[in-house]
């Protein structure tokens, strides 16, 4: 096995419960020399890191601690992982599928809904 090119801290956070369901986490991803932010507040921090990375010309694997606890929690493989992308379904549970890149035009549009609701 190669030593990986980069090392990452993942932080959970903890989300507030809402109605219908029980409390989630999301996850934040550092490059844990520079402390650089990677990843915020992800859900599909290991897809999301890789892609991030491999934007950033980095393509061997990364190596994934705990920010709490500081112990290994998972290596991932960079060109492997950016190009898939987790589904939750509450049928068939949790399936990785081939990850494609939203259109510009639809981009933001999420995030402009939630704030015309609040």
């Amino acid at each position: 096995m190669t030593k990986p090119a980069v090392t990452v801290t993942l932080e959970a956070i903890r989300t507030k419960p809402k109605a219908g369901r029980t409390h989630a986490y999301v996850y934040t991803a550092r490059d844990a020399i520079t402390q650089e932010l990677l990843v915020e507040r992800g859900t599909d921090v290991a897809c999301a890191l890789a892609r991030e990375l491999l934007s950033r010309g980095i393509t061997e694997q990364a190596k994934v601690i705990d920010a709490r606890t500081g112990k290994h929690r998972y290596t991932v493989n960079i060109k492997k992982a950016a190009t898939m992308i987790v589904r939750e379904d509450r049928a068939i549970g949790p399936t990785l599928i081939k990850w494609r890149e939203c259109p510009a035009e639809l981009r933001g549009q999420d995030t402009e809904r939630r704030k015309e609701a609040a």
